[in-house]
């Protein structure tokens, strides 16, 4: 199943007209739908990161966020984590999976939900997270705190940097 995949340094690949990407792509979904399909606690799993972004490179990663319906026990998240670490190893690519649970994504930085949001790609379930997520940040409070520095003295202005 390893794929072969070479990139000069630092060369940006977008997924969508490269034929090499897409197959990635494709076999990401082929192994989620082979094999956690019967996971019927997942919601929604999305591509994100680079390669959802098309700026995916030699040194890029495969960043994969998983929406649960409910809190899941340790052991169903280990055995999930498995599954793409192994497919990780099969691709050789380093995969990473973020985990959403319906009781803490509140916690979740607004930004890395944005990020989401605007990138994310649906590789298996329903649109829903969609909503989970936009209503997260509908609902998040935030607070702006602007700090005025001229009034240090250059030595306190150092600490600050430290």
């Amino acid at each position: 199943m390893a794929l072969n995949i070479k990139f000069e340094k630092n060369q940006i690949e977008d997924y969508g007209k490269n034929p090499k990407l897409e197959k990635l792509i494709n076999k990401i979904k082929n192994f989620i739908g082979s094999k956690l399909s019967e996971f019927k606690e997942i919601e929604s799993i999305v591509l994100f990161g680079s390669l959802a972004s098309g700026k995916f490179n030699e040194e890029s990663d495969i960043d994969i966020c998983i929406l649960f319906k409910q809190n899941t026990p340790k052991m169903l998240q280990n055995t999930i984590f498995n599954y793409f670490l192994s497919l990780g190893k099969d691709l050789n690519l380093s995969i990473q999976c973020v985990f959403f649970f319906p009781g803490d994504i509140n916690n979740w930085d607004t930004i890395f939900i944005e990020n989401i949001l605007a990138e994310g790609q649906l590789l298996y379930g329903n649109s829903n997270y969609y909503e989970i997520l936009i209503k997260t940040l509908e609902f998040k409070p935030y607070q702006i705190i602007t700090l005025n520095l001229r009034a240090l003295n250059s030595s306190a202005k150092m600490k600050l940097k430290r």
